[in-house]
């Protein structure tokens, strides 16, 4: 049989604060049937675990056969550190500023790709890969302003319908959704369209 801790004296029915499996000891802490090494149910409550420190920062730190250097989350002053190889990765501040490759973001995601000069890549599995934007006066996600890549030319969309393509030869398309043959090509309507 399993070894029972129950929450108070004398009692063969009270709840179980402390179970530990015979056939493997994985614990647990408020379930009789642990599944994992440790396996905390904390039932109606939302809170199942509560790490506190008396210093200055609280850490949960991670390690499996292969892992080096020091890979934790840690909560230092209001502040989420996460760390992994022993090096920062990222942060999210007392105001919910998010950094990437920064301890000091200034904006809601801030990304500093260091060295390198892509910071940040949005793909997709289709044929396209849009970022879109939308404030509080944005009439719904079908109509919001879009900038997105197909193939590898890049266009820009508003209310949407495509207003402007860059081809991948360098030509710009202002008014037309298929690849530009001209430096510049405007298709202002259908019977009109000036080029140069």
């Amino acid at each position: 049989n399993n070894l029972l801790i129950k929450n108070h004296d004398n009692s063969t029915t009270g709840a179980v604060a402390l179970s530990v499996a015979r056939t493997n000891g994985n614990v647990g802490i408020g379930t009789t049937s642990p599944a994992t090494a440790l396996h905390v149910d904390s039932g109606v409550y939302d809170v199942a675990a509560t790490l506190e420190s008396s210093d200055s920062a609280v850490r949960l730190s991670f390690a499996d056969s292969g892992s080096t250097g020091n890979n934790h989350i840690s909560l230092e002053s209001n502040e989420w550190y996460i760390y992994s190889n022993s090096t920062e990765r990222m942060r999210i501040d007392s105001s919910g500023n998010v950094g990437i490759g920064t301890s000091s973001p200034e904006k809601t995601l801030h990304i500093n790709s260091g060295t390198g000069n892509i910071g940040i890549r949005v793909e997709s599995s289709d044929s396209e890969a849009e970022i879109e934007f939308m404030d509080s006066t944005t009439t719904g996600t079908l109509q919001s302003p879009r900038i997105g890549g197909v193939g590898d030319s890049l266009f820009m969309q508003t209310n949407g319908s495509e207003r402007m393509r860059i081809s991948s030869s360098g030509n710009v398309g202002i008014g037309t959704t298929t690849s530009p043959d001209a430096l510049l090509t405007i298709d202002k309507d259908v019977s009109t369209a000036y080029s140069s």
